[in-house]
């Protein structure tokens, strides 16, 4: 009997900063990443807060989608969909944005809510670190929105996406460089006021581990490995914080300048901007929550998708 040969699929997700292809080799209920590129975009730079997406981000979109098309032509994928998250589902022209992809790339962009985003999340991580016999917190910290969702086992017990991705929080806190401690305080103020449901749904389920699924955990994860280390990220599919690492890498994240940061060894240049305030929201949610464990998931939505294919 002749041997059934491996599905190839493409999975774009057009994020607020980045727009992020995989493509993965399906054969029966495994499957192989074959190629994974994640090209800054930042479509909701100047526009987010007033839900716009300027014409220069637009631009930017279009040729990042472009290139990501010649990837999946070269690769010999027929099948790939596309998902769009916060900053097109948010902008008054995100509709008109996606008939032009459709038009020019022949690419039909799915806008999902943010319901739908926190479960695709969900199911990556799932592939990642397996399911938990005790609640669990996820948190993946986006540009335009943050979802978190609270699960056990292979069961979502609660979920929210709230608009407090990092781009967006910039735009409405503008902090000094290097943050000041007013700075600092208003971010808290603010997430006080934004996470009131998520409070009592964590005094309800009680999760004692945040698993972390976007690129500011993936650069934490990096900055940790080379400056305290002197490796690199052996890109496994999870990891697990040591937080009196975390909490080492915070300081230094959170005292210094862009200058520095954009020198500092496993930050890569794009993140510099947005990673002060991603580690005090990270920071905020692990001590408000008396949160004891921190795990990273190198999947999130892309595998989402992959894991309902499968």
């Amino acid at each position: 009997m002749e041997e059934k040969q491996p599905r190839r699929i493409g999975v774009l997700d057009l994020g607020t900063n980045t727009f992020n292809l995989v493509i993965a080799e399906l054969n029966g209920d495994d499957f192989n990443v074959v190629y994974n590129e994640k090209i800054p975009v930042k479509i909701g730079k100047g526009g987010i807060h007033k839900k716009t997406i300027l014409p220069e981000a637009e631009q930017r979109a279009l040729d990042a989608l472009t290139a990501h098309k010649a990837t999946l032509e070269k690769f010999g994928v027929q099948h790939y969909s596309a998902f769009a998250t916060s900053a097109m589902r948010d902008a008054a022209n995100g509709q008109e944005i996606k008939h032009r992809i459709r038009k020019e790339l022949e690419i039909d962009v799915n806008i999902i809510d943010g319901l739908r985003e926190a479960e695709l999340i969900f199911k990556g991580v799932q592939l990642a670190i397996g399911t938990s016999n005790e609640p669990i917190l996820i948190m993946d910290i986006g540009g335009g929105s943050t979802e978190f969702i609270i699960a056990e086992k292979e069961e979502i017990k609660w979920m929210q996406s709230y608009p407090l991705g990092v781009s967006r929080l910039l735009e409405i806190l503008t902090p000094a460089d290097p943050i000041t401690e007013r700075d600092q305080k208003r971010l808290f103020e603010h997430l006080d006021d934004e996470l009131t449901a998520l409070s009592k749904a964590i005094a309800t389920y009680q999760p004692k581990k945040l698993v972390g699924s976007s690129g500011s955990f993936d650069t934490l994860v990096e900055m940790i490995a080379q400056q305290f280390y002197n490796t690199t990220w052996s890109d496994e599919i999870q990891y697990a914080f040591d937080l009196a690492d975390f909490e080492k890498i915070k300081n230094i994240i959170v005292k210094s300048t862009l200058d520095e940061r954009l020198n500092m060894p496993g930050l890569v240049p794009m993140r510099a901007e947005m990673m002060v305030l991603s580690t005090l929201f990270i920071d905020y949610i692990l001590k408000k929550y008396g949160l004891e464990q921190m795990l990273q998931s190198n999947y999130a939505l892309k595998e989402g998708v992959i894991a309902e294919q499968l």
